[in-house]
């Protein structure tokens, strides 16, 4: 089932596995976001990073993550979203920016930004890709002093 995927790419995540290991649960989860029809691929990620967001918060299966809801209402510190971004990081195998969690609060948001931006494989509507990057913030700089200092 889904969810036992998305359980195992999150355990992956979580353990210094040797890089070929961790490299073939990615790419079964690249492959499968990219043969889903765009609808299923949006879910499918949402999913996802629901159940990385609980992983991180240290919640069991029951609990919800709103996927509305800017994470820092839902209990996410800075530590956390570094500690998020890294373990998707490492999950989609791609450098992700300190400030991913900052620039895109909710699983929609990100969501949208992994699909149109990172991983191009458009949104649900076919729409182009927002430029989000281009945005430089003083709250990119503080995460990424953050990121490094969980870093060393």
């Amino acid at each position: 089932s889904s969810g036992n995927l998305f359980a195992a790419l999150v355990s992956e995540g979580n353990k210094a596995a040797p890089a070929g290991a961790r490299g073939s649960a990615q790419r079964d989860f690249a492959g499968e976001l990219g043969q889903a029809v765009p609808v299923e691929r949006r879910r499918l990620l949402s999913s996802f990073l629901q159940e990385l967001a609980r992983t991180v918060l240290g919640y069991g299966e029951s609990e919800t993550i709103a996927p509305d809801r800017p994470l820092v209402d839902q209990g996410f510190d800075s530590l956390m979203t570094v500690d998020m971004r890294n373990r998707l990081s490492n999950c989609l195998d791609c450098a992700l920016p300190a400030s991913l969690l900052f620039d895109h609060p909710t699983i929609e948001r990100i969501t949208d930004h992994l699909l149109q931006d990172v991983l191009m494989l458009g949104d649900a509507d076919g729409s182009p890709a927002k430029g989000a990057e281009a945005r430089g913030s003083s709250a990119e700089l503080v995460l990424k002093e953050i990121d490094d200092l969980v870093s060393s």
